[in-house]
């Protein structure tokens, strides 16, 4: 009988202090808990550091790195470095994993060996007194469940064929990955179980709707050239 997969879960954080407790409580509140939570402070000026290191010293596998400010998918990198699990998940330090994330996940992975990923759906809730950015608004027109990269589970074997995200992306870099791990051949499952909250506040990133744009259409952009080098 194959034994169950082990799961790293890697959770970057940058001045997220006052949602970091939250993001790590949902993580150990799993149905099927994850084997390791790494937490990466990205050279957080606020007390996410501390946050993290708590939940450490109280939790022996939770494991805590601080690096200098690199971005996201430098904390996520680095993350993925230090993970021992047979497969990686990731979590936002100001989103919410529902409790059957990690069940979920781990068991389509389980069901069908072939599979390199699995992603699922996500809802999205906004902070009280935050702006809602546009592109929430589009999508709430959809009334469906909406299949989100920030559910993603992948075979850590996988990142090391492939390589981690792209640190010279600000957004978008979840989607170059997954691009590239198409391209390359591995078979990610997409279904429309809801998994993970995403929370709006007035920090997040993808306020900028202007760089988002710009990180799009740069996205789309690596992937022509790279179909054009492979004609």
């Amino acid at each position: 009988m194959t034994a169950p997969l082990t799961v790293s879960v890697v959770v970057p954080v940058f001045n997220g202090a006052q949602y970091l407790a939250e993001a790590i409580d949902s993580l150990l509140a799993q149905t099927r808990p994850a084997t390791e939570i790494v937490v990466v402070d990205d050279g957080s000026t606020d007390a996410s550091l501390a946050v993290a290191q708590s939940y450490a010293e109280r939790h022996g596998h939770v494991i805590v790195v601080t690096q200098p400010n690199g971005g996201a998918s430098a904390a996520r990198n680095a993350g993925i470095a230090l993970a021992t699990g047979d497969v990686l998940a990731f979590l936002d330090a100001d989103d919410i994993a529902e409790p059957q994330f990690l069940a979920v996940q781990l068991g389509r992975l389980e069901a069908d060996p072939a599979l390199a990923g699995v992603m699922g759906a996500g809802r999205v809730f906004v902070e009280a007194g935050a702006p809602e950015p546009v592109w929430l608004a589009e999508q709430q027109r959809d009334t469906r469940a909406r299949p989100r990269l920030m559910t993603m589970v992948v075979h850590r074997a996988v990142f090391s064929a492939l390589g981690g995200f792209d640190p010279g992306l600000s957004h978008g870099e979840d989607t170059d990955w997954v691009l590239r791990a198409g391209e390359a051949g591995h078979r990610i499952d997409i279904h429309t179980e809801v998994l993970v909250a995403r929370r709006v506040h007035h920090h997040n990133l993808t306020q900028d709707t202007q760089a988002v744009v710009r990180s799009q259409f740069e996205v789309l952009a690596r992937r022509i050239r790279r179909k054009t080098e492979e004609s």
